[in-house]
């Protein structure tokens, strides 16, 4: 199986799944609720669907759901960097690195 962006597309789904479905508030957005920004922890599900963030002042919702640096860095880091690393080591362990003699 030497298709690393298939591996790549089947790890990205099952943490995807695993993260949407597990309510770990590990990704730090900016919420903005009547001017003032706070800054909290979500989940990946919070982050996709803000109509899911409760507890506003006035139970409307928020005004705006940015993630922030911290945010940004863990999102890249769990759905893509550790697809690629994934991926990359199936294919090296299935086809070695031939060594120059």
């Amino acid at each position: 199986m030497k298709h690393p962006v298939f591996i790549f597309s089947i790890v990205f789904a099952i943490l995807l799944t695993f993260f949407y479905l597990y309510p770990a508030d590990i990704f730090e957005v900016q919420l903005v609720d009547n001017g003032i920004p706070f800054n909290k922890e979500i989940t990946i599900k919070q982050l996709l669907r803000p109509d899911l963030l409760v507890g506003s002042i006035q139970n409307d919702g928020f005004e705006s759901c940015v993630p922030t640096l911290k945010g940004w860095f863990m999102l890249f880091a769990i759905f893509i960097g550790l697809p690629i690393m994934i991926a990359y080591r199936f294919t090296l362990k299935r086809y070695p690195r031939r060594s120059n003699k």
